[in-house]
């Protein structure tokens, strides 16, 4: 393969799982309204299709930097839950 040739076709690409990272900062005291929100918004995804999973971390339990990440089985099926 040459360097100019791609790994992988964009049709190809579309259809392949993808992840999304996003990082939030949540302050102590708005951590149980925020667990709570977040909660529901799995719950609701756990019934979209295509929704392969979801999950939080952060450095530290006295963090306040988190990190979600979300996994849909492709780009089209992303597309649609941000789009509902």
């Amino acid at each position: 393969m040459s360097p100019q040739e791609p790994l992988l076709d964009a049709s190809r690409a579309r259809r392949l799982p993808v992840t999304v990272s996003i990082t939030r900062r949540v302050v102590g005291d708005r951590l149980p309204e925020v667990t709570h929100w977040v909660q529901a918004g799995v719950n609701l995804a756990n019934t979209y299709e295509g929704f392969l999973g979801s999950g939080w971390v952060r450095a530290h339990a006295d963090s306040e930097e988190w990190h979600m990440l979300y996994r849909f089985a492709d780009a089209d099926t992303l597309e649609a839950w941000e789009a509902s």
